[in-house]
């Protein structure tokens, strides 16, 4: 079993619940729903990959 590769499905998957998440808030202020949008994005931007190599339960040294 690689154990990152496991670790990394679910930290995707906690992401899209994240992002899920925001998704569900309702608000009236379209500033405040700037806000949301712009966390869901960097969201999935992180998921995308393209923020840089994601690696996860690897101690700092071996990064």
């Amino acid at each position: 079993m690689d154990k990152r590769r496991v670790l990394t499905d679910k930290f995707v998957q906690k992401v899209d619940e994240a992002i899920e998440a925001l998704r569900e808030i309702t608000v009236e202020n379209a500033e405040e729903q700037k806000v949301i949008d712009s966390r869901v994005a960097v969201l999935e931007w992180l998921k995308s990959g393209q923020a840089g190599k994601l690696v996860v339960g690897t101690p700092p040294e071996q990064k």
